[in-house]
């Protein structure tokens, strides 16, 4: 959070800008400055400075993705889901993702319907979009974000949010979650829009629970409407949306097409 690390974020944005990069976003005021763009493929991109964290994190998500093999397409829906609700970044009080990824991991811990492989090698045999709609059910309807945080060393577990000091009196329903690699630090604490994200997961879930018994259409249509292409509507949107450069002293607008 040095001076000197915001201006190298600072100038390797007009670098980036220099060749062609797009959608680049300068948070300087975040908890962790970060610049945010998008590759010509239309890859996103966060770079940090000074913080090693983001190793030991990828690591162990790696492991638990190996472990847990619903874990990776479940967090790939629901970053969709988010994002099309603009709910998707921590800096604007959304989920980002590996606080997403500890939600999954927690729910898949603590489910009684998932029936966890006997190998990695074992075939997978849940039912995904069934496990989908649990996760719907719990985060939109059953967990009480006021009282409980979520853990998932040694198997996974709920803990009491004032026993830990992590309640927020300002901002009461803010899911807090431990983090595996470091039990001190509360993953959760910037998604101050956890209401909104509430709300979004229930919705869904009473959604995919109205049109169960038609069975006409697959899950991802019921939740996304039928005929929806995620991919190239985010692409499109990206593609018109103003894009605000901070640099400390001036703030530069352009409109990238």
């Amino acid at each position: 959070n040095t001076h000197e690390g915001k201006n190298a974020l600072f100038k390797l944005a007009k670098a980036l800008r220099r060749q062609g990069f797009l959608n680049i976003q300068v948070i300087s005021r975040a908890r962790v400055p970060i610049i945010k763009f998008s590759d010509p493929s239309s890859i996103d991109v966060d770079i940090c400075f000074d913080q090693t964290s983001g190793l030991s994190s990828s690591a162990f998500v790696k492991s638990a993705i190996a472990e847990w093999p619903a874990l990776k397409p479940l967090v790939m829906v629901l970053k969709y889901f988010l994002r099309l609700r603009g709910l998707n970044e921590p800096f604007t009080g959304g989920i980002g993702s590996y606080a997403l990824v500890l939600m999954v991991l927690s729910f898949l811990q603590m489910c009684d319907v998932y029936k966890r492989p006997s190998s990695p090698d074992a075939p997978d045999t849940n039912d995904l979009g069934q496990l989908l709609f649990e996760f719907f059910q719990l985060y939109g309807h059953k967990f009480n974000y006021i009282t409980t945080g979520v853990c998932v060393r040694a198997g996974g577990s709920y803990f009491p949010k004032a026993r830990r000091g992590w309640f927020d009196s300002d901002c009461p329903a803010r899911l807090s979650i431990e983090d595996p690699q470091n039990p001190d630090n509360d993953v959760g604490k910037s998604s101050y829009k956890m209401l909104e994200v509430q709300m979004a997961f229930a919705a869904a879930s009473d959604v995919i629970a109205r049109a169960k018994p038609k069975a006409t259409q697959s899950l991802l249509q019921i939740v996304f409407g039928s005929g929806h292409n995620l991919i190239a509507e985010h692409r499109e949107k990206r593609n018109i949306v103003p894009v605000e450069i901070d640099t400390g002293d001036e703030t530069e607008v352009s409109e990238h097409r």
